[in-house]
């Protein structure tokens, strides 16, 4: 007779209902189980297997609820929530009020974010802005961001170190603009005081992806870095391997006036540099020829794609059908919001926007498939992606549960149609980061939300008296 099989200590084991891996293997499991150790996902199977398996100190009964790798916002300049109340205003004259106003002009866009990113200011003011805006994605069902640019991300890095959510947080790097975005660009700053201020940030904050808040570069735009810069951003992430993200080919008139300046666009002059490959993230990257499509795909960057900021704006994110000819072509693509501080969308509200402009796009409704769109939206690129993107042995459990049960769900034919197409961020019921549930119950654990936006104010108010 053979003796039972000792089960194994684990922190968290969960079950209950189905499991989305996306993972190749693995696929969807009707009736799944997860066992956590030290925030590592180290088992994946039928509950029924898994029961004997482990024995957990804390067990998660999902109730019926589906179970998803944790959801990354690749795009949000959190830093720009300091300036939420004057930009998410009512429309005036029939046009938003936005930062971003002027839609299409990339100058005055550039002029705008570069002197946002380059203003001095104490990093409690954006620790006190990020607070309750990560809160809100926790709440959502979003495990990780990436901060897209911004002043002071020290104070960002503090707030999501106590938030407990992943982040990837950096200086933004720009040097170069011109002062009313119609007279020719020039130097604007100290280019070396702000690569030693890049330097020592970086050596302050993790850039190996091991730990839960990681550094990484952020290129405002290459429109706004001198050759110097660029040079210098090369010669940070050769040394360091910290990951960077740049804003490139976002507008119609970006490509020809790049061009007009440089002699070739933003994407190829950020290859003559060195600076793609896989720790990048071309962030937008709507406008693109065919040699640069070939050119990302060769060097294995990813691109960061943002339908419902890109659309709010009218940056004709859909109708340049990139995100087909990257995915052919092999490149990764990662969803984020880029609508900061307009308002905080959730997950699944990305989702959605990518499905519906895509499909709409090609006038097909096989154009980007519900899997396709979780995948892009789990995180499984860009710099957060070392480590998550799936439920599976040895990625990190990060972790969502959908409450996918009840009349709303009645009609979906399958767990993944059930989340891409009828979840909603009300009906994320846990929320778990590097093992730990944050999310309880559809409650923040221990974080007083009203709190947040108290102190937030309080900060918005001494910022303004003080400017």
């Amino acid at each position: 007779m053979t003796a039972p099989v000792a089960a194994t200590d684990c922190d968290l084991l969960i079950t209950g209902g189905p499991v989305i891996t996306l993972d190749d293997e693995l696929g969807t499991i009707a009736q799944g189980a997860v066992a956590v150790v030290d925030g590592v996902i180290v088992d994946v199977g039928e509950s029924s297997a898994l029961a004997g398996r482990w024995r957990p100190r804390e067990r998660l009964d999902t109730h019926g609820g589906t179970l998803v790798p944790g959801f990354t916002d690749q795009h949000v300049h959190l830093g720009s929530f300091l300036r939420a109340r004057a930009s998410a205003t009512a429309e005036r004259s029939g046009r938003s009020a936005g930062l971003f106003a002027d839609g299409g002009d990339i100058a005055a866009i550039v002029e705008l974010v570069a002197r946002a990113c380059a203003e001095p200011l104490d990093p409690r003011f954006t620790y006190a802005a990020a607070r309750p805006v990560l809160a809100a994605m926790l709440r959502s069902g979003f495990t990780g961001v990436v901060d897209a640019g911004g002043p002071a991300p020290a104070g960002i890095v503090e707030a999501a170190k106590e938030l407990g959510i992943r982040a990837a947080i950096g200086p933004s790097l720009a040097d170069t603009w011109s002062d009313d975005g119609t007279e020719a660009p020039s130097r604007r700053i100290d280019t070396d005081a702000a690569l030693a201020a890049a330097t020592e940030f970086v050596a302050a904050t993790d850039s190996t992806g091991q730990n839960r808040v990681v550094a990484l570069l952020s290129c405002v735009d290459p429109l706004a870095c001198s050759d110097e810069l660029l040079t210098g951003m090369a010669e940070l992430v050769a040394r360091t391997g910290v990951p960077m993200h740049a804003h490139v080919n976002c507008t119609a008139n970006h490509v020809p006036v790049h061009r007009a300046l440089h002699g070739n666009t933003p994407i190829e002059r950020l290859a003559d540099f060195g600076l793609l490959g896989p720790g990048t993230t071309a962030m937008h990257a709507v406008y693109l020829s065919d040699r640069e499509v070939r050119l990302l795909a060769r060097t294995g960057t990813t691109v960061n794609h943002n339908p419902l900021g890109n659309a709010f704006l009218g940056f004709g994110v859909a109708a340049q059908k990139s995100v087909p000819r990257l995915t052919e072509a092999g490149v990764p693509v990662v969803l984020g919001s880029d609508t900061a501080p307009n308002w905080i969308p959730g997950p699944f509200d990305l989702i959605h926007a990518a499905l519906l402009l895509q499909r709409d796009a090609a006038m097909d409704d096989e154009a980007l498939s519900c899997t396709a769109a979780l995948a892009m939206t789990v995180g499984g690129a860009g710099p957060l992606g070392r480590g998550g993107g799936a439920i599976a042995p040895g990625k990190l459990a990060d972790l969502v549960v959908v409450g996918t049960v009840g009349p709303k769900f009645y009609a979906a034919p399958d767990p993944v149609s059930a989340v891409a197409l009828q979840a909603a961020g009300a009906d994320v019921t846990h929320t778990i980061v590097d093992g730990r549930i944050v999310v309880a119950d559809s409650e923040l654990v221990g974080i007083d939300a009203a709190q947040l936006v108290a102190d937030w104010v309080g900060a918005r108010r001494e910022l303004d008296e003080m400017r």
